[in-house]
């Protein structure tokens, strides 16, 4: 008699619960951005999203997403759309939505489990560019940035305590022996890869010195380092070479760095000379990436079969892509087998579910993006290194994007940077001056002291 009653009102809190969040996620920004990056973090550690079973799988990602959904899309009905930015990214989700609408009656469930991670970065982004955005919402954003990738670094040293310790099972570890120091997948690790970026740019910008905070920059780098993944290394690289490119005062201060360097010296070689590490991070650089079974091989193979089937399809998948649910089989040549698996490129993946009207409309609001904001930064009026480094952050994922598809956690750079380019645009040389310094990357773990 006692299960009814407990049954309704578990479902009538539920849904007082829900109303909150909705009417929360469309007042006030920072609950959405701490949603997004309290769900990254839960997941990271959980290494899954939490299921809930209702006939479908519903993971705590898509309830975060959808109440984020349903405030973007709300307050899009009543926003003006002047700005060519905000009519290619709503573009680029209308060809996402017609592919996957599409591909339901086909592959059903298959096609939403697809279409999940296009959703998630598509209305993440989304939700970014049509709410208030005010100096208390971009400081907590910032700030939300330091400590989400401070609690990252906190996890990875926790695994690999647990593996040097022998404690309990590592589940977190890939199947590959060289791979038992990635205890973070490669979305992790390059956010992680961001935040070092605005953490080192904050610094060089500081008045003075701060030894605690290039303490703290140091270990995110050699965090980065051991976590091996190459792509995320390569895209460290790109961004700090392409910032030191456009931004004369960065080079000037880069001597700052000496005691960093000389830290991550004083760390590496004990580790390098007393352990496995050495050994994993030159297999992982040098040993890997030219042999047969490389990674590297599986993805060009990958990529080239996977382009070459949709260009034999015909013009409505030229221009819309595959539906959604249709899976990505291929035969495999150098390993004689067939396989069904992301081929490893979201420029790919993008093209096979979106097709050329996907990748124009995603591209195209990337290089206006980043046209404005190169702008911003080479003008000679104030100080735009806030412009700067948001460029380089996009232009950091434009080269991860070549091997993997990126997280949700990525919607938050792309709305930022789509977001910062879109008011820029509206402002005058100085007023844009002025705004841009109200987005200077003060995070609080890399805090100046």
């Amino acid at each position: 008699m006692l299960v009814l009653p407990i049954l309704f009102g578990t479902v009538l809190v539920m849904a007082i619960c829900v109303v909150f969040l909705l009417f929360g996620v469309t007042r006030d920004t920072r609950l959405g951005i701490a949603l997004i990056l309290g769900e990254f973090v839960l997941e990271t550690w959980s290494l899954a999203p939490l299921g809930i079973g209702l006939g479908v799988n519903l993971f705590t990602t898509d309830l975060v997403f959808l109440s984020i959904a349903f405030a973007a899309l709300a307050r899009t009905a009543f926003h003006r759309h002047s700005d060519p930015i905000h009519w290619l990214w709503l573009a680029f989700g209308a060809v996402l939505f017609a592919s996957f609408i599409i591909g339901l009656p086909t592959y059903k469930t298959t096609a939403g489990v697809e279409f999940r991670q296009y959703f998630y970065i598509w209305v993440g982004a989304l939700y970014l560019l049509v709410m208030p955005m005010g100096e208390k919402e971009w400081r907590f954003l910032r700030q939300a940035m330091g400590w989400a990738a401070a609690l990252l670094v906190a996890i990875a040293l926790y695994r690999w305590a647990v593996g040097a310790f022998g404690i309990g099972s590592q589940p977190w570890l890939e199947s590959s022996e060289n791979s038992r120091f990635r205890v973070l997948n490669a979305n992790q690790a390059v956010f992680l890869a961001q935040v070092l970026v605005l953490g080192a740019v904050f610094h060089l910008k500081s008045s003075g010195l701060s030894l605690a905070g290039n303490w703290k920059l140091a270990l995110l780098a050699l965090c980065i380092l051991v976590l091996q993944h190459r792509t995320v290394w390569l895209v460290t690289i790109v961004s700090f070479g392409v910032l030191a490119l456009v931004d004369a005062e960065v080079r000037s201060k880069a001597g700052k760095y000496s005691l960093m360097l000389l830290f991550l010296i004083a760390v590496a070689v004990p580790i390098a000379l007393f352990s496995k590490v050495s050994d994993t991070l030159y297999h992982a650089a040098v040993v890997e990436p030219f042999s047969r079974d490389s990674t590297l091989v599986w993805r060009v193979e990958s990529w080239l079969t996977s382009v070459l089937e949709w260009m034999r399809a015909g013009p409505k998948e030229w221009l819309i892509g595959f539906p959604f649910g249709k899976g990505f089989y291929r035969y495999l040549e150098f390993k004689r087998t067939y396989v069904d698996a992301y081929p490893h490129s979201y420029y790919v993946t993008t093209l096979l579910r979106a097709g050329l009207l996907g990748i124009f409309t995603l591209l195209s609001a990337y290089y206006m993006a980043g046209f404005r904001l190169t702008k911003a930064a080479t003008n000679p009026w104030g100080e735009h290194w806030g412009c700067r480094t948001v460029m380089v952050l996009l232009f950091g994922q434009l080269v991860f994007f070549v091997s993997y598809n990126p997280g949700f956690v990525q919607a938050i750079v792309i709305g930022l940077g789509l977001r910062m380019a879109i008011e820029l645009g509206k402002k005058s040389p100085m007023e844009s001056a002025a705004l841009n310094q109200r987005y200077s990357p003060t995070i609080p773990v890399y805090r100046h002291e």
